[in-house]
């Protein structure tokens, strides 16, 4: 069709209008870039490539809203805006926006365009941001669109709502989260043909949840035009479209409303008829004809994308198109480069040492010692030489860091355990490490060939290796204490140095330090492990054996009952920190009296320990008060009528927190994270637990106290 006929569907007819304020599919894709904002500029991707019917469009530039901005003096009003009061200031603009008067040049340009595409057509007017739709940042559903709009007067009023959008509060404070400038850098506006769809949907061409294990383009489809599906009112079909085009699996949806135009424009909400509601909105040709087209636009692009569509009359129309930033680049997700097997990632466990967010120095810090202890797991158990050395690659990437976030491989773990003789694999993952967790048929079939891979040892190996582990561990009392005396005296001497001082050289050396003499000689630890584990399994089975008549005994409460009467044994050095600081709140409790108010001033002057803890040199406890303390303890005579004073007790306190932080300072909420402060940093941080040291120990003085009275 020529282009005086008012057309919809004319790629690469629209030219330049004499105004550099609209812009059209015709023009230079530069000019796009730099004054359509990010819609505006995938719509000309979408419209110059091969394969996709869109409707025609004209952009009214950014250049256009800045002009508008200043000829109204509302870029003052943005200039000099409080950005501390977004609510106030979005309304303020607002108002300014749709009163303001533009320019009859301006409104020229705007009849002129909008007669090319027919002044009797619907349109929809949609917000393009400057800053929308980027690789780095994405707006979808923050800026206005408004549909089904005709006319001139209507249409420039929805440019307003548009141009008064970039202003909205929650687009700005979107802005503020993403660090980007609050009130943006312009607003372009694109007006396009509406089609008045039959159905109509989003595609990604990887699917959002499943990138990696999904070969396929995930489709949404509801009956009517997308409005619904865009807000999330409806319920839409999911549709999932094999790469090599093999097959479409489909989910159906009961689909009792949709939303169609409104007469005389806007759209509104009606319902589905009946026969239509559990009907298939797409059919396998439909479905592999949009999956072909975001193949090809993920290709051309070099990144995921994310692709509205619409279909009338049986013909499908291309909507808009924008990059999936939430995805990683193609490279990641290309098998070629990946690996065509997947990778199972699961936190179980590793989330204790590392939760949240971990930075890069910490992972690559914990990334270097997962590969050192498991090599030397593997070393204790007697593994040979030649294996180790053929499993290096797998023991170093026992952890990744996963969008910020520290997860085992367990793909790689469940390889380099089967190395290790005498070891149940499924077993030892769900002990040790907390995964329970079934594997889906694709991960199955992973393991099962991992399993049929791996080192075959021969009877005699086997007995060897198993004498060799069980002689150790006979002699692991020894051993324990042997490793401990050599780990406080490498840690005394870390609490004695004053890293600061050191320039970064001698800070590598001592780096390099601990991984050589400490990590590098963890056999101790090691074998311990493996001591707990061999113990926990046993006793897992004498409880199910003893248990086994009782009734309601279930493999739960067989554990119950297990942990029950571990949770009574002594002597457990991860226990000892808690223990120590509910001895300090006894002695407060039981040092409390009428005329010694020992526990309040815990409780409610906790920063005066915190103070005099910095400065314990200095205001140590002297001499006579401990003599004083020595003979009160020791009893005798005046033991009753001599008892110690409150200043007295109080120094004694911040000596027992003292010596509990000597020794336990470094066991707080992230202490594996080295961004992370700990007590024996600063006493008084808070941490991840919401308080300071003193925050424990003042909860159980309360309760001490409260029982003891």
């Amino acid at each position: 069709m020529s282009e005086s006929s008012g057309a919809p569907l004319s790629p690469g007819s629209c030219r330049r209008a004499h105004s550099a304020h609209i812009l059209c599919s015709g023009d230079d894709e530069d000019d796009l870039r730099q004054y359509g904002g990010g819609k505006a500029k995938n719509m000309w991707k979408l419209s110059n490539f091969t394969g996709c019917t869109v409707p025609e469009w004209f952009c009214l530039s950014t250049l256009a809203f800045r002009a508008f901005l200043k000829e109204n003096g509302i870029d003052k009003v943005v200039d000099e805006a409080d950005t501390d009061d977004l609510a106030t200031l979005s309304k303020q603009l607002y108002d300014r926006i749709m009163r303001g008067v533009m320019r009859a040049p301006l409104l020229e340009d705007i009849g002129e365009r909008v007669a090319h595409l027919g002044n009797d057509r619907f349109v929809a007017v949609r917000s393009s941001g400057a800053d929308e739709d980027s690789a780095a940042h994405s707006f979808a559903g923050q800026f206005d669109t408004l549909l089904y709009q005709r006319g001139l007067e209507q249409i420039v009023t929805a440019i307003r709502q548009c141009w008064a959008s970039c202003f909205a509060e929650r687009v700005m404070q979107h802005r503020r989260d993403c660090q980007m400038p609050v009130t943006g850098s312009g607003m372009a506006v694109i007006v396009q043909v509406m089609i008045n769809s039959d159905v109509s949907g989003v595609a990604f061409s990887r699917h959002p949840l499943k990138p990696l294990s999904v070969p396929a383009v995930y489709i949404e489809a509801v009956h009517g035009i997308g409005e619904g599906l865009v807000s999330g009112e409806l319920d839409p079909d999911h549709y999932e479209a094999a790469f090599d085009g093999s097959k479409v699996d489909v989910e159906i949806a009961n689909k009792e409303e949709m939303f169609t135009q409104k007469e005389g424009g806007g759209v509104e909400k009606v319902a589905v008829a009946s026969e239509k509601q559990k009907e298939r909105t797409l059919t396998d040709v439909q479905a592999h004809e949009i999956a072909a087209i975001m193949i090809s636009l993920e290709k051309a692009t070099g990144h995921p994308q994310d692709f509205e569509w619409a279909i009338e009359e049986g013909k499908l129309y291309c909507l808009q198109v924008r990059p999936v930033v939430t995805l990683p680049p193609l490279a990641f997700l290309d098998r070629s480069a990946a690996g065509a097997q997947p990778i199972l990632w699961d936190n179980s466990n590793v989330v204790e040492s590392y939760s949240g967010v971990t930075t890069p120095l910490t992972f690559s810090f914990a990334s270097r010692a997962y590969t050192q202890v498991y090599t030397l797991s593997m070393v204790v158990a007697g593994v040979p030489p030649a294996t180790i050395a053929k499993f290096k690659p797998y023991l170093s990437n026992m952890v990744g860091l996963v969008r910020g976030n520290v997860y085992y491989n367990l793909t790689n773990w469940y390889r380099c355990l089967t190395c290790i003789p005498m070891i149940d694999t499924a077993k030892f993952m769900e002990t040790m490490m907390g995964v329970k967790q079934a594997l889906g048929p694709e991960l199955q079939e992973i393991i099962d060939d991992i399993e049929r891979s791996k080192p075959v040892y021969s009877i005699l190996e086997k007995i060897t290796l198993t004498a060799g582990m069980v002689q150790k561990i006979y002699s692991i009392d020894s051993m324990v204490m042997a490793f401990f005396a050599s780990f406080n005296k490498h840690y005394q001497r870390a609490l004695s140095m004053d890293f600061y001082k050191l320039n970064l050289q001698q800070q590598m050396d001592f780096c390099h330090h601990l991984f050589d003499d400490i990590l590098g000689k963890w056999e101790v630890p090691i074998l311990n492990d493996t001591y707990v584990m061999l113990f926990f399994g046993l006793l897992k089975k004498l409880v199910a054996r003893w248990m086994s008549g009782a009734a309601n005994m279930d493999e739960n409460r067989v554990q119950s009952l297990q942990n029950d009467l571990l949770c009574g044994q002594g002597d457990v050095e991860s226990t000892e920190p808690t223990k120590m600081l509910m001895r300090i709140a006894e002695f407060v409790a039981k040092s409390t009296r009428d005329d010694c108010d020992l526990q309040g001033w815990l409780i409610n002057c906790p920063e005066s320990v915190v103070e005099q803890l910095g400065g314990l040199g200095a205001s140590n406890i002297t001499e006579h008060q401990a003599s004083g303390l020595r003979r009160r303890r020791g009893g005798g005579e005046d033991a009753d009528r001599m008892q110690p004073s409150l200043d007295e007790l109080k120094h004694e306190v911040v000596l027992k927190v003292h010596e509990f932080l000597r020794r336990y300072g470094f066991r707080c909420i992230n202490e594996a994270k080295l961004e992370e402060k700990t007590l024996h940093d600063d006493p008084g941080e808070k941490n991840g637990s919401g308080g300071s040291v003193m925050e424990p120990m003042r909860g159980a003085t309360q309760v001490l106290y409260s029982y003891g009275h």
